[in-house]
């Protein structure tokens, strides 16, 4: 069985199943004075009444949802594109903005066309697990998905384009624990060390944390509301470290993931 790990390590393959559930709740009063919710938004002076406006969001998005899908790998290929299809079985709305950028490996997986390189997807609804439909919103050609400039370039598209209230950010490929992951073997990076040397080139944590700093300062993204990472071997307190000021939430797996990952039509469901 396939899995989602670098190091093909020595421990049988659990099967796991991610379901992660977005949910908006209220806190009611519980000292017996009304809920505020249910009070008019106005104040009394004097003789009139004077409306107190409602805050209201200039984004046009409550979500943004961003797919790093670093799909430049024989063995991957197939199941992140179809990670992609599964996310189409939900499709974006009028208050969730579904955003991928999605590197596919040369003369790997044949279906949907069979091209290689790299595009930007606006996710849309659609019931076709074999065809990519949404709508294409770049092709970039081959890029280095391992590189941490390429992550900055995304987010920073996805953030000045589809602009929300709360931002999700998952990134699909192989993990590798502590040093990292999202390897691009289609990329002709130099060698820098001695780890990537055994490695090859991947997102090094090191790399992920100065990423994720810029693109704070870029973006003015606080935190995201969550980070995901759809690849093995992540759940460790090294990458929860880095990820702690970035993020609000994370979901990770400590052990290796089947290939095909997470349910996305699942949770993009029930954010949706």
């Amino acid at each position: 069985m396939k899995a989602r790990n670098i190091c093909q390590l020595p421990f049988k393959l659990l099967s796991l199943l991610v379901v992660f559930s977005i949910t908006a709740g209220m806190l009611t009063a519980c000292d017996g004075s009304p809920d505020p919710s249910e009070v008019p938004s106005q104040s009394k002076t004097q003789n009139s009444l004077v409306s107190v406006p409602e805050k209201t969001s200039t984004n046009p998005y409550k979500w943004t949802v961003m797919m790093y899908q670093d799909a430049d790998d024989e063995i991957l290929e197939e199941d992140i594109v179809t990670d992609l299809n599964e996310a189409e079985l939900v499709g974006s709305s009028d208050e969730v903005a579904i955003v991928s950028q999605i590197d596919r490996y040369a003369e790997g997986f044949d279906g949907d066309g069979d091209w290689s390189g790299t595009k930007r997807f606006f996710i849309t609804q659609d019931d076709d697990l074999d065809q990519i439909n949404s709508e294409e919103v770049e092709d970039l050609g081959e890029v280095n998905m391992a590189d941490s400039k390429t992550l900055i370039d995304f987010v920073t598209w996805a953030a000045e384009n589809y602009p929300a209230d709360k931002y999700v950010l998952i990134l699909s490929d192989h993990g590798s624990g502590w040093p990292g992951g999202f390897s691009d073997v289609d990329s002709k990076s130099a060698s820098k060390n001695e780890l990537i040397d055994g490695f090859g080139d991947m997102i090094y944590l090191n790399e992920f944390d100065e990423a994720m700093a810029e693109i704070q300062q870029e973006t003015g993204i606080d935190k995201f509301e969550m980070i995901g990472m759809d690849a093995c071997l992540m759940g460790q307190l090294e990458v929860l470290s880095v990820l702690q000021p970035y993020a609000r939430y994370a979901v990770l797996s400590q052990e290796v993931e089947p290939a095909l990952g997470w349910a996305y039509a699942g949770f993009l469901k029930q954010l949706v």
